[in-house]
């Protein structure tokens, strides 16, 4: 299964500037390479090694991420939400967004 995954997302990487993969690929793995990703907070595609970001938030939660190190969270709940972005706990109000800029 990581294979074709991972062949996926490096073409996707060869074409694109940014490309967004869910957590729920990058923590079922437990191999050696995979966890030192994990510590190191990187991801390799394409032979480029790039920052990992950290989100853990419910559904309908947006991240964007900025290349200068800046991010904007969005909720597009009713509800306020809770979320961690790289271990720092935020609260997005309901159809709001916190944001941090560089």
């Amino acid at each position: 299964m990581v294979r074709p995954v991972k062949a996926i997302f490096e073409f996707a990487a060869s074409v694109s500037d940014e490309i967004m993969i869910d957590d729920f690929w990058l923590t079922d793995c437990t191999c050696s390479a995979c966890d030192a990703a994990r510590q190191a907070r990187t991801v390799t595609l394409a032979g480029r090694t790039h920052p990992a970001t950290s989100l853990r938030a419910p559904n309908q939660v947006g991240l964007y991420l900025f290349t200068d190190g800046s991010w904007v969270i969005e909720n597009f709940n009713d509800q306020p939400v809770e979320v961690e972005l790289n271990g720092r706990k935020l609260v997005v109000e309901a159809r709001g967004w916190q944001k941090l800029w560089k």
